[in-house]
């Protein structure tokens, strides 16, 4: 088996990272019969069994890693074989990482209004709205940052100030953010 090891390294998780591996049979033919991984995230392609390997020759064959939670996976793959020494054992490693988490950090300068007491916060998905209010409560400071869930792509963003009497101004000017794909 080459390598002994396959280390996939951090994969999203929702994504799939595949390896090629390679079985060779060294001084004699040998007939491989089965593979089996021993967890599920860990699975093997481009190969059929039983599969015939004449002396000196050998075949590859992908190993794909599926992180099914965050956190580090170990698996070992097991090859049976009629060689002498009858199964083969290759050990896989890969970490599955979360899906990044966006946010956006806004900020703007104060109203002045007389009377202002807070302000909101809207969002759109294309320039000129239409807008949803994204803060839950009147935001005191001149900050703030959005959590989300925010998709990958363009995002519009206007606030609005708000007085004692819960009159709201008209929007602000308008804040393109670009969410870059992963």
């Amino acid at each position: 088996m080459t390598p002994a090891s396959l280390s996939f390294g951090d994969v999203t998780l929702g994504k799939t990272a595949s390896l090629k591996s390679s079985l060779k049979a060294a001084g004699a033919s040998v007939i491989v019969s089965s593979a089996s991984s021993s967890s599920t995230e860990f699975t093997i392609g481009g190969i059929s069994f039983p599969v015939t390997l004449n002396a000196g020759q050998s075949r590859s064959f992908n190993v794909t890693f599926t992180p099914q939670a965050s956190g580090g996976a170990n698996a070992t793959l097991t090859f049976t074989s009629d060689a002498l020494d009858s199964s083969s054992l290759q050990s896989l490693d890969g970490t599955g990482a979360p899906v990044p988490r966006h946010s956006v950090d806004l900020s703007w300068n104060p109203s002045q209004s007389s009377g202002v007491v807070g302000y909101n916060v809207y969002r759109g998905g294309k320039p000129g709205g239409p807008y949803s209010r994204i803060n839950v409560v009147l935001e005191a400071s001149t900050s703030y940052t959005d959590l989300g869930p925010i998709e990958v792509g363009g995002h519009y963003y206007v606030v609005t100030a708000v007085d004692g009497n819960s009159q709201e101004s008209d929007y602000s000017n308008e804040a393109q953010v670009v969410i870059p794909a992963s």
